[in-house]
């Protein structure tokens, strides 16, 4: 045991033991609390009872509360926010936006002239923890799970559609809200410098394209240069990769049985645990 935590801060109580049993239907589990008692400068394990229901209760409620986000929709929910989660580990927010007119704040590095108010196309943004990614999209539709995602095309953003946000004014607070959480991430994504990167979202040089489009103004070419997203071909495969694998934890059926076949009448022995 840690002494410092022990004496300082932290006392034990229980230790809760884990079985597991492999069933035909799917796993089964019981677990068993041991009470610890101080006694003579140490501690000793005391006889086994089953965990009852309003302990596990208390347990996962005191989890929920230590590492659940206090963020939720402000209200009526926003045409342009497609998903909010707010689980322990995991805060995702999902939205669109329609083909638009922008002013991007492209580096002097680049050597881009002129002013880049550009034409921008449908773009969609996820924001999952505290990183955002921001894919293309071929439309203006709301989209759905089978909506086809592309590389965005913007700097600094790697292939993987995460956003390098060095210098993006985001701030550290987290805002109360899914909708204030996704404002807070785009405002700061448009307000950072473009400055470069090493992937190829676009079929034509991302600089000479956005020089191109500065140029001659239009509707961005999206059949000519966007590309499919190889590894998040859809949002559903968004979704699933980068969401839904948080949720392994509970892909297995489970059961606790506080009837688990046992008799504990001989092991009312205490055991002896150094502090």
């Amino acid at each position: 045991m840690n002494n410092e935590l022990t004496n300082k801060r932290l006392t034990p109580e229980s230790a809760i033991i884990i079985y597991k049993e492999k069933g035909h239907y799917g796993t089964e589990y019981y677990l068993e609390r041991r009470e610890i008692r101080s006694q003579n400068g140490g501690y000793s394990f005391m006889a086994p009872q089953p965990l009852s229901k309003n302990m596990m209760k208390q347990i996962a409620s005191s989890f929920v509360k230590r590492n659940a986000l206090d963020i939720e929709f402000g209200g009526l929910i926003a045409p342009h926010l497609l998903l909010g989660v707010n689980k322990p580990g995991t805060m995702a927010v999902i939205w669109y936006r329609p083909a638009m007119t922008k002013q991007l704040n492209f580096s002097e590095t680049l050597g881009i002239k002129g002013r880049p108010q550009v034409q921008l196309p449908a773009t969609l943004y996820m924001v999952l923890n505290t990183t955002l990614y921001v894919f293309a999209l071929s439309s203006d539709d709301r989209p759905d799970g089978r909506t086809k995602l592309y590389h965005a095309p913007f700097f600094n953003i790697y292939t993987d559609g995460n956003v390098c946000l060095g210098t993006a004014p985001i701030g550290k607070t987290r805002a109360r809200t899914f909708e204030e959480e996704a404002y807070r991430f785009e405002r700061g994504f448009y307000m950072a410098e473009q400055n470069g990167g090493s992937s190829k979202p676009c079929k034509t040089d991302l600089k000479l394209l956005w020089s191109q489009l500065i140029k001659k103004p239009g509707p961005f070419p999206i059949k000519d240069e966007l590309i499919q997203h190889p590894k998040y071909k859809t949002l559903n495969d968004l979704i699933s990769k980068l969401i839904g694998n948080n949720d392994s934890y509970d892909q297995e059926e489970t059961d606790i049985d506080e009837d688990f076949p046992g008799d504990y009448d001989d092991l009312e022995e205490e055991v002896e645990i150094e502090a």
